[in-house]
């Protein structure tokens, strides 16, 4: 990384007019060849040589100009965003104003702000110069005809803004903002790339129509034309993310333009963050997508164009991000002068002499790594990149390979398992690791699936990869992993595989290129993952982590696997498919903060970072071990008990930062590729300093955080008398156990010592102490040895000369010349090489002397050489203990969740209990509940309004009561209830407290939700087919230890056939799986039919009627709801009550309820009439 200097403005840069652009940017106001000359930059001389603020002649129109005394600088432009109302195509308009002469400017209203006085000037105007308006109504204007000048005073001069352009951007007011008249014709007939043949629409077609159906907004290529290979999108082996650009076409542009062009084209569906100086410029069709996203201004000229400074990367880049494009910065990569010496050595056409530029980072939504370009991001949310892809075969399973990377830790996931026809597995794999971006190989993914990624993954970002080129297979990938040494090698030359892929590799292949059968598709998802990391230039900085594991879904179980289901569950977790997370609010899904409160927001207390994550994760993976439930709460109730350790560890848990991902920033940082060509090592940097220090900030930061973290955990050792929690006690005490937390005190002390920290990060550089890099120990003991050497050399000629006064002087290029006094110079023979001379001395050098200060030179030069990479080196250091700091940051986040529990249990305004676990023996699995509420209700209800209820299904002593029969009236609480039941087993099973004064259950291995009635408008199902998907699911795949809340089954059609469909769903669960279900119900039919089973018990919400009178006005009855679950069955449904409520004309309600009557007394007869029937047969 390079810093430079300031440079030439942006006009000097692109200010060359390409052929046929003569014409004036607007038909109406034609310049002339002098007049677009004044328009240049470099002919931008101002008669105040030291006021940076001038008037910019455009035709008829004068604008506020910034232009900088520096006559060096090249491109010091930026975007004023006004707040201004949009023009008719969205786009802000900059405020412009008529001067008829030239004009000086004087502005009031600002703090010392003068002509006169250029740097304050500079200095007030640094805090508004972005996004300010300037009102027309506020600018006088006087003439003064004798000096030919103009004086604007500013009433209200600058208004500040609240876009994310604040005061800490140190820039200039943009000095080529497009104008009201440039942006009054639409920018469909304006800009120059519309009118490109190459790009014309007529000539586009997008791939994707007929293959996917996407929606576009979905996909980033907005254009699709011919590729790079001049292939139509129709052509198999088309490459969306290219674009031919004829060469025709490239010899007309400016080398910069066409630069940008040839990058363009090589990524196509990419915005192209352009370095021009210290700004990024956006060009064309990304300007467009700039000015519309990003809020910023066009800029004057012919083609579409805007930009921002450096410094605000970060800022833009995010938004954009977000918005689901992809970024490429693309930085300069030599200066000015190293341009002037390779043109000059390779004799450069005219069209290559441009500044190079490469790009150094490609960024999406699923490949954010947070370097050091990025700000602080307070955003815990993990954001997985995941490739997949599948196998089908002929009996309705088929084998999916999946690969999920989290690219802000470093985290790569494989997993290859059998699913079924629905994608349970998957589904299920994919809620609890959600991605934002996913892979898949074009063309040869299933109709069934394309139709599940619009459904389930409709928000996600989706690319398709050409299969075998981008989307390896898997002995190309195991292939590609060995000849990159992205894991190295060992003394025999073999590849140091990360365990987990070493399992996955056939060990009968001595090349280690051959995969197992049964991972052949998750190694192959892998090599997606690898191809499109190396593609966003960080495949180095994820992969050489080895963070790297095998994923095992949680299995499922078939119907004819229910006789082996009576045995306790071991080692495994609970599994919540995405319709359960979703139906019972455990997390929240929508990327953007929610109103939607979860079960997560309300018990996430964690304080650090890595506990927010972890507790992610085990809300959507309980645990169905009851020896690790116990123990997880055995530690809650540990940390409620000391209160002083609680406080403690809460206060220190605060100062605690984000270990995991600083651990992957100088994981990063510390990398040196076995070929050194990345282009960000050559990237010049107008902030370097700024950077630099942030880089040791960061090192700083994570020293500091681990050695609080060893604090904490001597803080726990010193309760060791009082924790009876084996958990606690693996994770902190040290008694030989293997989770126990790693000795990392030296170490820390190791680098606190390494350097001077305060000092590194004024600097922003790092020198460190003695004995920490050899290297620059060498460098700086051959230094010594040679100032000895010469310091010997000077003694020995005074000495020689019987002259004391023989000295060193240097003096620019001449260093340690002998100055000898001229009366000693007399007896001097031609060993002395004469120099200079003062007033009594003469300056001599010599071979011997010659040779020592070359020597000396050479060991400074290897200082410098040491010096300039010592920052990389001492990251490596620090990250070669990667194990165990990972495993501390662990232990960390492990205790973060725990006390999170504590916290919950201690600050709720509700009893909570801790849950009792008992095997299920013999089939006979419960729950019971007193005295519950819904563990959200602390959030959004006084505490006056909590309606604690008891729930008993099933029994430790007996079969009976496995259903719960749920009837009630409408809103009379039946779902809330159910949802509140399901709530309460996740976060009894991830071990925290519950809201409630007991809760005894057997755990549960799988909860399945039938909850609300909505439709697929994506993938073409009804109301109807949904809820029978989902009743379907629960069918296959419950087992007597799961779950069950189905909450209206048969809504979405007629009365008799979802009363049948219902019917036989619940015969079945009760009679053939057995397991604890909820089931709630307005067809009153089913009790009458079901009321004798012995497994079913009725319940119902209960409620209080008011002038209840059969064949009576029903809308003066008046019902009040009280919450309560009691048992047996409620008569009415009471839905004339809730048409009441909603509103509906009590006419209409009138008329509904006679025809209730008499459907009702029709089916009175009905039911006579087949007894009578029936009895007359007996």
């Amino acid at each position: 990384m390079q810093s430079v200097g300031k440079q030439k403005t942006l006009f000097s840069f692109f200010g060359k007019l390409t052929p046929g652009s003569s014409k004036s940017a607007h038909p109406s106001s034609e310049k002339t060849a002098k007049e677009q000359k004044a328009v240049s930059n470099e002919e931008l001389n101002c008669t105040n040589e030291e006021s940076p603020i001038k008037m910019l002649k455009n035709g008829q129109k004068r604008r506020l100009v910034i232009i900088e005394s520096d006559s060096d600088s090249e491109s010091e432009t930026n975007i004023a965003k006004t707040n201004e109302p949009a023009n008719e195509h969205g786009s802000p308009v900059s405020p412009v104003f008529p001067i008829s002469k030239r004009a000086r400017l004087s502005v009031s209203g600002l703090n010392n702000l003068s002509t006169s006085t250029p740097k304050s000037c500079e200095k007030t105007l640094e805090k508004f110069c972005y996004r300010s308006t300037i009102s027309d109504q506020s600018i006088e204007v006087t003439t003064n005809e004798k000096h030919e000048t103009s004086e604007c005073r500013f009433e209200s001069t600058f208004e500040e803004s609240t876009s994310y352009l604040n005061e800490k951007d140190n820039s200039y007011f943009s000095s080529f903002v497009a104008d009201d008249s440039f942006l009054k014709e639409s920018t469909q007939q304006r800009f120059k790339h519309l009118d490109f043949e190459f790009l014309k629409p007529e000539k586009i077609r997008c791939p994707f129509c007929n293959l996917l159906d996407f929606d576009h907004n979905n996909i980033h290529v907005q254009y699709f034309c011919r590729d790079l290979n001049r292939r139509r999108p129709d052509d198999a082996d088309y490459d969306a993310r290219t674009l031919f650009v004829p060469e025709s076409f490239l010899k007309e542009q400016t080398p910069a333009h066409r630069q940008w062009w040839l990058m363009k084209s090589k990524h196509f569906d990419t915005i192209l963050f352009f370095k021009v100086g210290k700004f990024y410029e956006l060009y064309h069709m990304d300007a467009v997508v700039g000015v519309k996203n990003l809020n910023l201004s066009f800029m004057k000229g012919e083609y579409a164009h805007c930009g921002f400074p450096e410094v605000s990367f970060d800022r833009f880049s995010d938004q954009l991000i977000e918005h689901g494009f992809k970024i490429a910065r693309v930085e300069q990569t030599e200066t000015p002068e190293m341009l002037q010496k390779r043109a000059h050595q390779e004799l450069l056409p005219c069209k290559d002499k441009v500044i190079r530029r490469e790009i150094c980072r490609i960024i999406t939504r699923g490949t954010k790594t947070y370097n050091f370009l990025d700000t602080e991001d307070d955003n815990v949310q993990v954001s997985y990149l995941a490739a997949l892809c599948e196998q089908n075969s002929t009996d309705k399973k088929n084998q999916i390979g999946i690969c999920f990377v989290n690219t802000s830790v470093g985290k790569i996931s494989i997993s290859q398992f059998e699913d079924d026809c629905d994608y349970s597995q998957l589904r299920t794999l994919l809620a609890s690791y959600p991605p934002v971006q996913i892979l898949f190989p074009r063309g040869q993914l299933s109709q069934h699936m394309l139709n599940m990624f619009k459904y389930n993954l409709n928000n996600v970002d989706k690319e398709a990869l050409i299969p075998k080129v981008q989307f390896w297979t898997a002995a190309d990938t195991l292939r590609h992993l060995s000849l990159d040494c992205y894991f190295g090698v060992d003394d025999q030359g073999n590849v140091n595989w990360p365990e987990a892929l070493a399992t996955c590799i056939d060990q009968q292949d001595l090349f280690q290129q051959t995969p197992k059968p049964q991972y052949a598709l998750g190694i192959s998802s892998f090599g997606a993952v690898i191809w499109y990391l190396k593609e966003c230039l960080i495949d180095h900085d994820i992969i050489r982590l080895k963070n790297v594991e095998l994923y095992s879904p949680p299995t499922t179980m078939e119907i004819g696997k229910l006789a082996s289901c009576h045995q306790p569950l071991k080692n495994r977790y609970m599994v919540l498919d995405d319709i359960t997370l979703r139906n019972l609010d455990i997390v929240n899904f929508e990327r953007k903060k929610s109103t939607k409160l979860t079960l997560y927001d309300e018990i996430n207390l964690c304080k650090t970072a890595m506990g927010k994550r972890l507790l992610h994760f085990w809300l959507c993976n309980p645990l169905c071990d009851l020896q690790e439930i116990e123990q997880r709460q055995t530690a809650v109730r540990n940390l409620i008990e000391q209160t002083e350790l609680f406080e403690s560890l809460i206060k220190q848990l605060r100062e605690i930062p984000d270990l995991e991902r600083l651990l992957q920033k100088m994981h990063s940082l510390s990398i040196k590729a076995p070929n050194t060509d990345h282009p960000e090592c050559r990237a010049v940097y107008f902030e370097a300093d700024t950077y630099s220090k942030r880089k040791v900030a960061d090192f700083v930061q994570l020293i500091s955080g681990f050695s609080k973290a060893n604090k904490l955990m001597h803080t726990v050792c010193n309760f060791a008398s009082e924790i009876h929690s084996s958990l606690l006690q693996m994770l902190f005490i040290r008694k030989g156990g293997c989770k126990c937390f790693p000795d990392i005190e030296s170490d820390v002390q190791y680098f606190q010592n390494a350097f001077d920290h305060e000092t590194a990060k004024t600097i922003g550089s790092i020198i460190p102490e003695k004995g920490v890099d050899p290297a620059l120990d060498a460098a700086n003991q051959t230094i010594v040895h040679a100032e000895e050497q010469l310091e010997k050399y000077l003694k020995t000629i005074q000495k020689r000369l019987n002259c004391s006064s023989v000295q060193y002087l240097s003096s620019g290029r001449n260093r340690y010349n002998l100055e000898i006094p001229e009366s000693a110079c007399k007896n001097l023979n031609h060993e002395f090489d004469f120099r200079s001379q003062r007033k009594g001395f003469k300056r001599y050098t010599t071979k011997e002397l010659d040779e020592l200060v070359k020597l000396l030179a050479a060991s400074e030069a290897d200082r410098e050489v040491a010096l300039k990479d010592i920052m990389r080196r001492l990251f490596a250091s620090f990250c070669e203990r990667k194990m165990k700091w990972y495993a501390a940051v662990e232990n960390i986040a492990t205790l973060d969740v725990l006390l999170a529990f504590a916290q919950y249990a201690k600050c709720s305004t509700r009893e909570v209990c801790c849950p009792k676990f008992v095997d299920a023996i013999d089939g006979k699995t419960f729950l019971r509940l007193d005295e519950s509420v819904h563990p959200c209700c602390g959030k959004i209800k006084t505490q006056g309004d909590y309606i604690a209820n008891d729930v008993l299904i099933g029994s430790s002593e007996s079969d009976t009561g496995q259903v719960l029969l749920l009837t009630g009236a409408n809103m009379g609480g039946k779902s809330t209830l159910m949802r509140q039941v399901g709530t309460l087993v996740v976060l009894a099973q991830i071990g925290s407290y519950v809201p409630a004064r007991h809760f005894t259950l057997s755990p549960v291995d799988r909860i399945f939700t039938r909850i609300g009635a909505r439709d697929s408008l994506i993938t073409g199902q009804s109301t109807l087919f949904v809820e029978l998907r989902e009743t379907s699911a629960i069918l296959k795949h419950a087992t007597i230890h799961s779950f069950v809340i189905i909450d209206e089954l048969g809504r979405g059609t007629s009365t008799w056939d979802g009363t049948a469909i219902a019917y036989a769903t619940l015969q079945y669960i009760t009679n053939h799986i057995g397991c604890r279900t909820i089931f709630s119900t307005h067809y009153h039919s089913l009790i009458d039919s079901l009321a004798a089973n012995p497994r079913i018990r009725l319940g119902h919400m209960a409620c209080m009627v008011e002038n209840e009178i059969e064949g009576a006005d029903p809308t003066e009855e008046n019902v009040v709801f009280l919450y309560k679950l009691a048992p047996g069955a409620c008569p009415k449904s009471y839905g004339f009550n809730a048409a009441k409520l909603a509103g509906i004309h009590a006419d209409v309600i009138k008329r509904a309820y006679a025809k209730s009557m008499y459907f009702a007394q029709m089916e009175k007869e009905r039911v006579a009439q087949v007894k009578e029937a029936e009895n007359a047969k007996v």
